[in-house]
């Protein structure tokens, strides 16, 4: 496995999900800063829209704990069953949460996060 060096563009297309608009904002930023393509929405339920559409991607990173409708953990469920080559990396304030996560291609991002934190959860090793 050959890891991508911390100036290596990342070069992925990613959709970003959280309810939170400041913070989706920013991370979109940060994403974009290491080379990938980014794609936001505001819910589980948009997120899931925007996967039917097609549209290119290699990961989703979303909020473990959205808001109104899908959370997380099931946008996680959605994005195995129907696509399931699709990266998943679930951000949360809470350790808890975030380490019970046992599933193939998808990753625990504890926020707050560091840059060098969220590109290797974002590379992977897939």
């Amino acid at each position: 496995m050959t890891v991508a060096s911390s100036d290596t563009p990342l070069s992925l297309h990613v959709l970003i999900v959280d309810d939170d608009d400041l913070v989706l904002d920013s991370i979109s930023a940060e994403v974009e800063s290491l080379g990938c393509t980014v794609i936001t929405a505001e819910s589980g339920d948009a997120a899931c829209a925007i996967l039917a559409t097609g549209s290119p991607v290699d990961t989703v990173l979303t909020d473990l704990n959205l808001h109104g409708g899908m959370d997380g953990r099931g946008l996680l469920t959605h994005v195995r069953a129907r696509h399931p080559t699709i990266r998943v990396v679930l951000m949360s304030g809470s350790l808890t949460d975030a380490d019970q996560l046992s599933e193939p291609n998808c990753a625990a991002l504890p926020k707050p996060f560091t840059r060098a934190q969220l590109r290797a959860a974002l590379h992977g090793g897939n």
